[in-house]
């Protein structure tokens, strides 16, 4: 990727309707992390309204570099399409909350179980995981510079020692 195109990851967290709080805050806190959230699904006026939130919600998966999905236990048909969507187009998927009855979770990349769901816990989760990807891909998170193979291999591709941005470190 050419540095002059490079921009910030951005992400798709779906979720059930009726966890749009916790969603919010945990892309809210994301944000702070230089994560940005494609769509502000929970503005939408409610669960069950005009299809068009639905074409705005799939063109957000699209546009995603990579897609999340909170799994409350909470049954939303909504959340699986989106998941579909991303697997279609090969983003990777990281999952939090309850574990996955679902056959298609061999797509998943990356579960984290929360027994209760904590959003500031998973949007460091979710940064370190983005991080991990890009230093296997050789590149900076954050300025899209080639990183050194021994940040690659120490997963360190967000901690790139030119890079003139600050992040707050995540334990």
């Amino acid at each position: 990727m050419e540095l002059a195109s490079w921009r910030l990851p951005r992400i798709y967290v779906a979720a059930t309707f009726d966890d749009g709080v916790d969603v919010q805050f945990m892309c809210s806190r994301a944000a702070e992390l230089l994560l940005s959230q494609t769509v502000h699904w929970w503005e939408h006026e409610g669960p069950n309204v005009d299809e068009k939130f639905g074409r705005i919600d799939a063109d957000g998966v699209k546009s995603a570099d990579f897609f999340a999905m909170y799994h409350s236990g909470k049954r939303s048909a909504g959340k699986y399409i989106e998941m579909g969507i991303a697997i279609a187009l090969g983003k990777p998927i990281f999952t939090f909350g309850e574990d996955l009855t679902t056959v298609f979770r061999c797509f998943v990349d990356r579960h984290f179980h929360h027994d209760v769901f904590d959003p500031e816990k998973a949007a460091e989760q979710l940064y370190v995981a983005i991080s991990e990807i890009y230093a296997i891909r050789g590149r900076c998170m954050l300025c899209g510079d080639k990183i050194h193979f021994w940040q690659r291999k120490t997963g360190r591709g967000s901690k790139h020692s030119k890079c003139k941005k600050k992040l707050r470190k995540c334990n």
